[in-house]
């Protein structure tokens, strides 16, 4: 049997934060009850065969039920088979975890916690909307290392507020409390969220280019120093804790996303389920849903896209024709000339190129 990843979303939350654009809403729990029991029923309906990996995504997660964790994990395992090895993954928010919560997840099956942190310090995270602050986050972190052995968190760069010393104790913050994996992004201002709206109000600044470059060195050269390997752009892994669900999209592994605005994706077709709660729940075991077929081109730019955000790099013996013959002639060498770029066989980002690789992956497109 083809194995596959589950990806499940549970789109609720207790308050919105400032730069988030996820579908998501604020958290009714009798809503929250009859989508979980929908998300049995799509489970059952659409996943089959073996499952390698499992991603309960949000929205937060953490704010599910004990009951609810354990029958959706059970409803995963009736329906699929399991690897044995299998990492299966829920976010949480720092809040929420406590001793009993982190008693219930493992109860439920889960071996692994993404935890959004996004900032250690509390002027910048009250100003963003989170609702922890940087003790219950140190808290919360030690907390899920106790009995989870393998433990990630969020962090964000570019927040407002937020000066490169700042960052700097956020990641030295990170690297002193062990965790196994660091995720780091720089913020982006999504349409509509309430930061965006600010920005184009001039009731804040964006933070320069270079002011965030002098951030993803400075991550880049503490993780390294800390013994993290850096594989993929805005992912660090302690040796032999690379996220495996995540890292199938971008080796290109099959997965199955269940619940209101969840995407699948099986090589050649991609479909993603509607974005609207009331919709899905009307419609248990068969959500509304839209989709495409990938063409050639298009599973071109997702294999550029994908590998090169890797450490591993883009193969160019997996590049198809007539595409390869573009590659070599006119844009392989020009990106080499600006050191954007090393080849050897193999496409990879340098250093330079890595800040730079969404104008790289578009020239390459």
């Amino acid at each position: 049997m083809a194995s596959k990843n589950l990806y499940i979303h549970f789109p609720f939350c207790r308050s919105r934060c400032a730069y988030c654009d996820f579908y998501s809403t604020v958290l009714s729990a009798d809503w929250a009850q009859r989508y979980v029991k929908t998300l049995q029923e799509e489970i059952l309906q659409r996943v089959s065969g073996a499952v390698q990996n499992v991603y309960l995504g949000g929205g937060t997660p953490s704010l599910m039920r004990d009951t609810d964790l354990y029958d959706l994990m059970a409803t995963v395992r009736r329906a699929s088979v399991l690897a044995d090895d299998a990492e299966i993954t829920i976010e949480a928010n720092p809040d929420d975890i406590d001793e009993a919560w982190v008693s219930s997840i493992l109860s439920a099956g889960f071996n692994r916690v993404s935890m959004g942190v996004q900032s250690f310090n509390d002027e910048v995270l009250q100003f963003v909307g989170r609702r922890h602050n940087a003790m219950s986050a140190e808290r919360a972190v030690r907390t899920a290392k106790e009995r989870v052995n393998n433990v990630s968190i969020d962090l964000i760069y570019g927040l407002p507020l937020q000066t490169v010393e700042d960052f700097r104790g956020d990641v030295l913050e990170a690297i002193e409390l062990g965790v196994e994996h660091i995720s780091a992004y720089a913020l982006t201002y999504e349409e509509g969220t309430r930061l965006w709206h600010l920005r184009e109000g001039k009731a804040l600044t964006e933070t320069s280019d270079d002011t965030e470059w002098r951030m993803y060195e400075l991550l880049m050269d503490q993780l390294a120093q800390a013994g993290y390997e850096h594989y993929e752009i805005s992912n660090f892994a302690r040796p032999g804790y690379q996220a495996r669900h995540n890292s199938g999209y971008w080796d290109g592994t099959h997965y199955i996303g269940v619940g209101a605005a969840a995407h699948s994706y099986d090589g050649v077709n991609r479909r993603w389920n509607v974005a609207d709660i009331r919709a899905y729940i009307d419609s248990p075991g068969q959500p509304p849903f839209e989709g495409e077929q990938l063409s050639e081109q298009m599973r071109y730019e997702e294999l550029l896209m994908t590998r090169l955000r890797t450490r591993k790099g883009l193969c160019l013996a997996d590049v198809p024709e007539p595409f390869i013959a573009q590659l070599d002639k006119q844009k392989i060498p020009h990106l080499m000339a600006g050191n954007l770029i090393e080849e050897d066989g193999v496409l990879r980002l340098t250093r330079k190129g890595i800040f730079r690789s969404d104008d790289i992956i578009a020239d390459l497109f």
